[in-house]
């Protein structure tokens, strides 16, 4: 999340424009090929749900930590902890299939893909939802 943090400066200043370099250089060479009447047979798809797709479910995670299962004592304790971990992952799966999963799909579609740009939204997206919710946090 962007912020005041030495993290936070360095997803604002080198993350999210190596990101967005990344991401319009998969559209561009979507859009040559394209020009040339070239296939790329969803390879440059697949890349970008790849890079993309695990960027937003890394950060999707937040900084939450959940309790170690050792210092548990008792079997429902552990059971609980096990369900509330399956149950932050499925958030953290929904989120994902939100911001890069709807998107792959239109990527995937023959010269959609090509003309959407969608990669470079995706970044735009998260870009957008850290500055919205590092304001929010704030109050400015």
């Amino acid at each position: 999340m962007i912020g005041f943090s030495p993290k936070g400066a360095l997803e604002a200043f080198l993350v999210f424009p190596v990101m967005l370099i990344i991401a319009l250089t998969i559209d561009i060479l979507g859009i040559v090929l394209i020009c040339f009447r070239l296939d790329d047979f969803g390879i440059l798809d697949i890349i970008g749900l790849v890079i993309f797709g695990t960027w937003v479910f890394v950060r999707s995670g937040g900084e939450k930590n959940l309790k170690d299962q050792k210092s548990l004592s008792t079997t429902k304790e552990k059971s609980a902890a096990i369900k509330k971990q399956g149950t932050t992952l499925l958030k953290r799966l929904g989120r994902v299939g939100l911001r890069a999963g709807i998107i792959s799909i239109f990527e995937f579609i023959p010269y959609v893909g090509a003309i959407l740009f969608g990669w470079t939204i995706v970044v735009a997206i998260e870009f957008f939802s850290d500055v919205q919710s590092f304001s929010m946090e704030t109050g400015e």
